[in-house]
């Protein structure tokens, strides 16, 4: 020790001179009735009884309280160093900084390797998180965790509230912590450097900086005066070695005063035996010689709740005092001697919890419920096996199997948990074993129709194929579950395109059909965000040589030709066409099925929403009649119907706005190689006729992402300018034969041209309107 003074009072204090009153819970001494008390009531009893009225903070000692409400809410600090200019709210707080800082005083030395500090608060931190490798404070957001409070609260503020506290008074510069503004305005305005090499003249803004260098580069050694205590160093760390003795003696008057049957005085013991677990030294007692198994049992089951292990620490140093004292779980028997398996143990209770540090606390209880013979099943059917399953223990599982265990469980297949950990080890040791890879649940389903329903069923399913394919199990690809539906309906229901192509292309049938008669192929045209995935599911059939019935019928006689046209899917529309689809019997939808599909695309509140609206319809027409269709009025007035009800008839006055608007930046987008957007708008409608330019070129157009660089408002009545001059075409030859009509075709079929000619879309939609309610009043 540095000073002589402080050998005397170390003297005093550690070696029973001085402090003669007892704590009975703990064993701790103190000087005096005063400090014991105050112990006792705020270690044992958790007890905070002085309440701050301006914040809910609450304190054990009045004293705490009053610099509480003087140094937060009054905002006094009213000692200062006599040496700096620093101020302090607390007087100890000013001689603690005097006494490390100025007077570089370091009384604290750890007693597991040579750092010493000057505040023994600090020697217990770095105890705890060096040597001891505790981190209690857990952030609830990422996982990560900190061994002070204030640093996850700081991480939380920095990290995911992104706040930034700190601003520079010289500058507009803000920071995250305060140390970075205090060395930001030392070097920045003041260019201080306070941190001098001994060796050098080098100096440093940061200390630790500073430090490095002498121990490092310099190899500077400070020389010390050490006064040695008169008790030999091991026999002073060991004279507390008789409060094994003691300990021993208190553990078991706890239990002989404690009524079992009474779940109060259960809780009390359990509360002292803590503190007591913490501070044992020396040899470990045989817990069975103070408790029964069922009330061991208990201790572990309790403290897994939330009183005792959610705010604090304690579960994983009692379950690793069980393990050193030897203690190990011996399964109850029936009246034959077998063991009794349906027991809720703590591994079952710690695998449900969401616990601070679970994955080591479940590995810890494994090793006092190392029975792998006996697999203990809660009243939920969750056995230990599954325990190691979920937890990834390949070493407790292969354990497991060596001695017998079926892997095979209607309940939480474990293939099934280790294949959604991406276990890929323990799902191939599980397979070695004889786990069934077809292996059906209660609802029929197996694990391939598990893994179609998950969000990261891709991943999963190229695991599970890729391991069956090394170890040769056979998988059944077409199993239907109680409902009907295979695999790959699943897949394609759930959009799992990897996994559907994955399946398809290990043979799976494309053509069965589920109890309302959909087949793989119904539900890819059913599917509105799906509309590139009918050319590949065929190019994969085709590869495989494998048959698709193009225009199998469901329950309600609906063909996927007629889903996809509902659905408005221009690219599976296109792929049914080029795969033989029967136009001769061909149902056209109706106005509801297609107003649903609208709904679908105006809910994703697409910028492009109504070019792709109209050009998705008449490229769908466009592809239906080359391929032989003919269109009957009423099912072309249910297509003219959406222009008035999503507003894309054009209003001739907007024209000129967004064009002055646009001509700059439109002339970058091209329509094709030789067109320009900025060309194709000022071409007239028999102009773009000309150019040949079909409904699929407007359609490719606004499915491109080349919109975002133009103003969202001229956007739009671009939008509805391409879709008057797309639609010219089509609303014009079915006005001509209904104008003809309402005519009696009294006028020329050229003067009736000449009549609709310069009429816009919507007049030519009213010209078909009033044809239809003609017809109507006949």
């Amino acid at each position: 020790m540095r000073q002589k003074s402080h050998l005397l009072f170390h003297q005093k204090i550690q070696h029973q001179v001085f402090k003669d009153y007892l704590c009975d819970n703990c064993g701790k001494k103190f000087q005096n009735q005063g400090n014991l008390n105050q112990h006792q009531k705020a270690i044992h009893e958790g007890r905070k009884d002085y309440a701050c009225n301006k914040c809910a903070k609450t304190f054990r000692d009045q004293g705490y309280l009053l610099d509480h409400q003087r140094v937060v809410h009054e905002g006094r600090k009213d000692f200062a160093c006599d040496k700096c200019e620093k101020k302090f709210g607390r007087k100890p707080d000013m001689l603690k900084h005097q006494m490390t800082i100025h007077e570089g005083r370091k009384d604290y030395g750890c007693d597991k390797c040579e750092k010493k500090f000057g505040i023994q608060s600090n020697l217990k931190q770095h105890q705890k998180v060096v040597h001891e490798g505790r981190k209690d404070y857990a952030c609830e957001r990422c996982g990560k965790k900190f061994a002070q409070k204030v640093q996850l609260i700081g991480h939380q503020k920095t990290v995911h509230e992104g706040r930034r506290d700190y601003a520079c008074d010289k500058c507009e510069k803000i920071f995250k912590h305060k140390r970075t503004l205090v060395i930001h305005q030392k070097t920045v305005h003041e260019s201080r450097k306070d941190n001098a090499c001994d060796a050098r003249e080098k100096k440093f803004v940061n200390k630790e900086r500073s430090r490095r260098l002498q121990q490092v580069v310099h190899a500077v050694t400070k020389a010390t005066v050490n006064f040695v205590c008169a008790v030999p160093y091991r026999v002073c760390k060991t004279m507390s070695n008789d409060i094994d003795t003691k300990c021993l003696m208190k553990l078991k008057t706890w239990r002989d005063n404690v009524n079992w049957t009474i779940e109060e005085d259960r809780h009390r013991l359990l509360r002292q035996m803590f503190p007591l677990i913490r501070h044992w030294k020396g040899q470990l007692p045989n817990l069975r010689d103070i408790f029964e198994k069922d009330e061991i049992d208990w201790f572990l089951a309790e403290s897994l709740k939330a009183k005792y292990s959610d705010h604090k620490n304690e579960l994983l140093p009692l379950v690793e005092f069980l393990i050193k004292t030897g203690y190990k779980d011996e399964p109850s028997v029936d009246k034959d001697g077998k063991p009794l398996l349906r027991c809720t143990t703590p591994v079952h209770l710690a695998a449900r919890r969401n616990l601070r540090n679970k994955h080591t606390l479940v590995r810890e209880l494994f090793k006092i419920y190392d029975r792998f013979d006996v697999n203990y099943s809660d009243e939920s059917g969750l056995t230990h096996f599954h325990v190691a399953c979920m937890a990834g223990f390949a070493e407790i599982v292969q354990n497991y199997l060596e001695l017998g265990q079926d892997p095979n469980f209607s309940f939480h297949p474990p293939l099934q948990l280790a294949l959604f950990s991406r276990d890929e080890n323990l799902a191939r040791l599980l397979l070695m074993h004889g786990a069934d890879p077809n292996f059906t649940d209660a609802d029929g389903s197996t694990l391939l129709h598990n893994i179609c329903k998950r969000d990261d069923g891709d991943h999963v399913a190229k695991l599970f194929f890729r391991i069956n394919d090394e170890v040769g199990r056979e998988v059944r690809l077409d199993a239907a579950d109680d409902k009907g539906n295979t695999p790959l309906h699943l897949a394609l229901d759930y959009g799992m395109r990897a996994t559907t192509e994955l399946l398809l292309r290990h043979g799976a049938d494309p053509n069965l059909a589920d109890p309302a008669g959909y087949t793989p192929l119904h539900i890819v045209c059913m599917r509105a965000d799906a509309d590139d995935f009918a050319r590949l599911f065929f190019e994969i059939c085709d590869e495989k040589q494998q048959p698709v019935l193009v225009d199998a019928r469901d329950e309600m006689g609906r063909t996927p030709l007629r889903w996809a046209v509902a659905r408005l899917l221009v690219n599976t529309v296109d792929a049914l066409l080029d795969h033989g689809a029967d136009l001769s019997d061909f149902d056209f939808p109706t106005e509801s099925q297609i107003a649903a599909s609208v709904k679908s695309y105006e809910s994703k509140h697409l910028l492009h929403f109504k070019l792709l609206l109209a050009s998705s319809v008449l490229s769908i027409l466009e592809s239906l009649e080359k391929r032989g269709y003919e269109l009957e009025r009423s099912n072309a007035l249910i297509l003219m119907k959406l222009f008035p009800a999503y507003g894309l008839f054009e209003v001739p006055c907007k024209y000129v706005q967004f064009y002055k608007m646009l001509m700059n930046k439109s002339k970058a987008i091209k329509v094709r190689p030789e067109l320009s957007l900025h060309d194709l708008i000022q071409l007239r409608p028999r102009q773009a006729v000309k150019l040949q330019l079909t409904c699929r070129d407007y359609h490719e157009l606004a499915r491109t992402a080349k919109f975002h660089k133009l103003p969202r408002k001229q956007c739009e009545d671009l939008f509805v300018h391409l879709c008057e001059k797309m639609s010219r075409r089509f609303f014009k030859r079915w006005a001509l034969d209904t104008f003809m009509e309402l005519t009696s075709y009294r006028v020329p079929v050229l003067c009736c041209e000449m009549i609709i000619e310069p009429l816009m879309n919507q007049e030519l939609y009213r010209i078909c309107l009033a044809a239809e309610d003609k017809c109507r009043r006949r």
